[in-house]
């Protein structure tokens, strides 16, 4: 829903909340106008607060699958830190309004998404330390093989 705003635009469809954009001065007709990114970008901000509440929860039910259950708990890890590495991308990010394509994440990060899912997808305290990095921005999102690079804690 962050990254796809222009293409739902585009569309006919709007799945932002006018009450979040009207607070920022903004609708669905103007949000994408250039001159209104700034206010666009706010109106971002207080998404992905909301995001990462939403995130906070999926990483809760998480630990709580059963560890014998390791297939589930990767189904649900890698789709859980794909999220957390799009709304990581969309933050701030004007190209989500303005750019000539969708913001997403690199296929390189991605795998390596899969390949940390499934080295960490038994450990509680494993999945939640790399979340918290993710959260506080301390993962080094420039290198899409940092996931690879930082197995152990």
């Amino acid at each position: 829903i962050l990254r796809d705003v222009r293409e739902d635009l585009s569309e006919d469809r709007c799945y932002w909340p006018a009450e979040t954009m009207a607070k920022h001065g903004l609708t669905a007709e103007t949000i994408l106008k250039p001159e209104n990114v700034t206010a666009a970008l706010a109106v971002m901000d207080d998404l992905v607060d909301e995001h990462w509440g939403y995130l906070e929860t999926a990483l809760r039910y998480l630990m709580l699958l059963p560890m014998s259950q390791l297939r589930l708990r990767i189904f649900c890890a890698i789709p859980l830190f794909m999220a957390v590495a799009t709304v990581r991308r969309c933050e701030g990010n004007p190209a989500v309004f303005q750019g000539p394509r969708p913001v997403k994440i690199p296929r390189r990060q991605a795998r390596a998404i899969v390949v940390k899912s499934l080295s960490l997808g038994s450990c509680n305290n494993y999945l939640q330390s790399w979340y918290r990095r993710w959260q506080t921005g301390v993962v080094d999102r420039t290198s899409p093989w940092h996931a690879v690079s930082s197995l152990l804690p």
